[in-house]
């Protein structure tokens, strides 16, 4: 339930445990985002439904003057609620978890911090979907990170379970 509109600025929404602020989308003055990755339109209301891009992080789609634009839940959030006092130009989720687009979960890195983050994790395997073009298998054991891109994904699973054969 929305309490108040805060000089067209602020808005706050309570439920019993958490409080989620809204912020006016700079830009986009008739859309705000929550500290919890909720977009919404001003006008009706309504919470926008986000759809994935080809990485699997979320995005939604905002109008302004009978334009079309596709933003990043996760840019929208850190731009509203993260200060950027370094300039820096990539939002990182903190849990690698494209979904999670909570303020808590984001925060404002260099490219180089962004690909650290998304290194292999110790005793970790996945296999992971680029842009639909191929699948990219990262595996890491005993301290070594093995990395191999595939066009189809049974190639993937096979190359997998290959190398973890190994250990």
């Amino acid at each position: 339930m929305v309490k108040k509109l805060i000089a067209c600025c602020i808005s706050i929404v309570q439920d019993k445990d958490t409080m989620e602020i809204y912020k006016i989308i700079k830009d986009f003055h008739g859309y705000a985002v929550s500290t919890h990755g909720n977009v919404i339109n001003i006008k009706t209301h309504r919470v926008l439904k986000p759809g994935k891009n080809g990485n699997g992080y979320l995005q939604v789609c905002l109008r302004l003057n009978k334009k079309q634009k596709m933003m990043l839940v996760s840019r929208l959030v850190a731009l509203a609620f993260i200060n950027n006092p370094e300039n820096k130009a990539f939002v990182d989720h903190i849990d690698r978890n494209p979904s999670n687009n909570n303020v808590e979960n984001l925060r404002w890195s260099t490219r180089a911090e962004n690909n650290q983050n998304r290194d292999c994790v110790e005793n970790a395997t996945n296999i992971s979907v680029h842009k639909k073009k191929y699948y990219r298998v990262r595996i890491k054991r005993n301290n070594n990170c093995y990395q191999k891109c595939f066009r189809t994904e049974a190639e993937a699973i096979l190359w997998r379970d290959e190398v973890l054969a190994t250990f």
